[in-house]
């Protein structure tokens, strides 16, 4: 019978001529790599200086924002995320199957007891968009933990925690104005 294995004599130092063992071992990081951090920059020609380019003037780092709102520093924005954009101005959520049927309760019950009773979904979303953002102060997502692989529960619990953040802070917007 063959015999598998490292063959006997070899040891893991073979090949390597002088261990280096005064300086320890960083390995590297996927998103360094990514990054190219550690490699050379590429070396860019300079433009020519005939061409006369027009430089914009600085955005402010103040947003105006809605009415009756103080204006706030813009958050920086993290590298790597996506910009929101949308076409024609309107965005269009995703929402899982759950997350629909409690929409649509919701909606439901706002017409049967609210005044009007052509209420949307999309109307509703942004009614919790807006508490949300005058709640924005108070969020507080130090409790909230990373998502954690799919199926996970960790997973399947960050929606619970960041909904309990929100609750937290709209209901603390609502102690500051109203006591």
């Amino acid at each position: 019978m063959a015999r598998r294995g490292i063959p006997k004599g070899l040891t893991l130092l073979d090949g390597i001529e002088k261990p280096v063992r005064d300086k320890p071992i960083r390995s590297g990081d996927y998103l360094d790599e990514m990054m190219g951090e550690g490699r050379p920059k590429p070396v860019v020609p300079p433009r020519p200086q005939t061409e006369t380019t027009v430089v914009p003037s600085p955005k402010p780092e103040t947003e105006t924002t809605l009415e009756g709102a103080h204006k706030t520093e813009a958050a920086p924005r993290r590298k790597g995320r996506h910009k929101t954009s949308s076409i024609g101005g309107r965005a269009r959520p995703n929402i899982s199957p759950e997350g629909q049927k409690r929409l649509a309760i919701i909606v439901d019950q706002m017409v049967h007891l609210g005044p009007e009773p052509n209420l949307h979904g999309g109307e509703v979303l942004e009614a919790a968009i807006m508490a949300l953002y005058d709640a924005r102060d108070y969020l507080d997502l130090n409790n909230v933990r990373r998502r954690g692989k799919y199926g996970s529960v960790a997973h399947k619990n960050f929606p619970v925690s960041i909904a309990e953040s929100i609750k937290k802070a709209i209901a603390e917007l609502e102690r500051q104005e109203g006591g």
